[in-house]
């Protein structure tokens, strides 16, 4: 459910202090209706693997999003996908993994 994907999933990303994501929109656009839009472009990710080895991914992301009754927006949806690695084969391409460092019990907001 919701808790476990933003507790079991995604808290270990904003609990990594090693943990560095930045993207960079290249386009965005509103539906006609104006209740939707989407942004596109590119994102960079550094962290320390398991082994302590330094990593640094870029890739595309999408993001879309929902106008809400009082006029703000959120995020519906949010993937990306990474580059292809050189000499890796896409279908063996490795996902970004998950820090290696535990969350804390008590969870920061990120």
């Amino acid at each position: 459910g919701r808790t476990a994907i933003l507790d079991d999933a995604y808290r270990p990303y904003y609990d990594d202090p090693n943990l560095k994501l930045s993207w960079e929109p290249t386009r965005a656009e509103i539906a006609r209706s104006g209740d939707m839009g989407w942004t596109i472009g590119r994102y960079r990710i550094h962290y320390i693997d398991k082994e302590g080895r330094a990593v640094d991914r870029a890739g595309k992301y999408v993001t879309v999003w929902r106008r809400q009754p009082d006029g703000s927006w959120k995020v519906i949806v949010d993937s990306g996908s990474p580059d292809a690695l050189p000499g890796v084969p896409p279908d063996q391409a490795p996902s970004v993994p998950r820090p290696s460092k535990p969350a804390p019990s008590s969870p920061r907001k990120p």
